[in-house]
């Protein structure tokens, strides 16, 4: 695949594509591994959780400010 094509798709050399093709023409779709930490979002939390506020606060007496 064309350098150009790479970029234009955000793809590398070795990434996996595929080729769909319509009536209207061929379109050529990048193959996403599937996020490896997905399945973990959310599992450990406990509460509701902080606001952003709270996140702000909390890091600006982390930082001394």
């Amino acid at each position: 695949m064309p350098l150009a094509v790479r970029e234009a798709l955000h793809v590398g050399t070795g990434d996996v594509v595929t080729f769909e093709v319509h009536a209207d023409g061929v379109n050529v779709v990048p193959e996403r591994p599937p996020d490896r930490f997905v399945a973990y979002m959310g599992k450990y939390r406990v509460g509701k959780g902080k606001s952003a506020d709270e996140v702000d606060l909390w890091l600006r007496e982390l930082r001394g400010r």
